[in-house]
């Protein structure tokens, strides 16, 4: 068709600029690719070129929509020069994981990012990407596989919740979380406890043990501050399990001054079940969160919640991936970033006004 050999054609198309071809040449050639659809082979561009200019993004899950790190770690990506591979692995089973983990090596990415790492990847799927010398970090998730982690500081944002609370008069607190194992349960408790230090007591249970109990009515603002921990059992639901809990702690008939939510979703399960019980938040019992999605500005939750910059957070890991890459840093360090509480009227804040308060919550050093 264009009578021009098989050879010019492939260097043409590989951009091998250091060859004596026509710029009409090249142009006829690039014009037929375009015609019949070409795309290169990228395994075969980076087997050539070493390199792929390529990094691999796993996702597991997290917020949705705008500030979803699956939309913005991509965004992220390709500001700084390098095109991106996503895969969602939410909800694969093990084999699964290790047959995407796999193509990512086949397509010879540069690097990995782990988003909301979750228990599904494991220590097997790790080393495939380490016997490859492909760094990893990961953004939020869990922290069990020791990688750089770039993430919020739920510790220091319960904290500020708790003393919060605190400060408009509760006295009875209940923080439920989800006995999973990582850091995000473990630090939320690890705040909740520093800002009841010295103050009150701090008790760690589970959920039947919690809801066994005779409760006694204590009055808002005076007595010894009281912290009670229930920890929920693992579920890859986060609204399901606080809802049926919610249920079964709105039907007694003393309830704690507030509780404090592990996230956003959970404290939506926790509305819906006072909607069932005609419990009123926060006349009843003031309820908090943490994400700040943006369901939770609507005025059916109006909740206090809990904020980090997501976008900034994932322009820091991506950042800190390239430098490495191209040998502008030895290693990659995590990095942690400063949150912010946005009080809203599901705590019963004492500041009047229907737009929210916003407070920034400083890292503890």
């Amino acid at each position: 068709m264009l009578n021009i050999s098989r050879t010019t054609v492939s260097n043409v198309l590989s951009g091998r600029a250091d060859l004596p071809y026509s710029e009409e040449t090249r142009q006829r050639v690039l014009a037929a690719a375009g015609e019949v659809g070409y795309q290169p082979h990228r395994a075969s561009v980076a087997l050539r070129k070493g390199k792929s200019n390529l990094i691999g993004v796993i996702y597991f899950g997290g917020r949705s929509g705008r500030l979803s790190t699956s939309l913005l770690l991509p965004q992220a990506i390709n500001r700084y020069g390098y095109d991106y591979l996503v895969i969602d692995f939410h909800c694969l089973a093990h084999e699964g994981v290790k047959r995407m983990v796999s193509e990512m090596i086949q397509s010879r990415v540069e690097g990995v990012i782990i988003s909301h790492m979750q228990g599904a990847f494991r220590k097997e799927h790790l080393d495939m990407l380490r016997q490859t010398r492909i760094p990893i970090l990961t953004i939020y998730g869990s922290d069990r596989l020791r990688l750089p982690l770039f993430c919020d500081n739920p510790a220091d944002v319960f904290e500020a919740l708790t003393r919060h609370l605190l400060s408009v008069g509760h006295r009875d607190l209940l923080l439920v979380v989800v006995d999973n194992g990582s850091r995000t349960p473990r630090e939320r408790i690890e705040g909740f406890s520093r800002a009841l230090e010295g103050v009150g007591t701090v008790e760690i249970t589970d959920a039947e043990t919690y809801l066994g109990r005779q409760r006694q009515s204590r009055p808002r603002g005076s007595g010894e501050p009281r912290g009670t921990v229930v920890c929920l059992e693992n579920s890859p639901s986060t609204l399901e399990p606080s809802f049926q809990f919610g249920l079964k702690l709105f039907a007694q008939e003393n309830l704690p001054h507030a509780l404090l939510a592990s996230n956003d979703l959970a404290a939506h399960g926790y509305f819906h079940a006072a909607a069932a019980k005609g419990v009123r938040i926060p006349e009843d019992i003031a309820v908090t969160g943490f994400d700040n999605i943006t369901q939770s500005a609507y005025p059916l939750f109006n909740l206090t919640t809990a904020q980090t910059d997501v976008e900034y957070a994932c322009d820091r890991a991506v950042q800190a991936m390239v430098r490495y890459l191209k040998g502008e840093a030895p290693d990659i360090q995590g990095e942690r970033f400063a949150s912010q509480l946005i009080l809203r009227g599901s705590c019963g804040r004492t500041v009047s006004g229907e737009e929210p308060v916003i407070v920034d919550v400083p890292l503890r050093q």
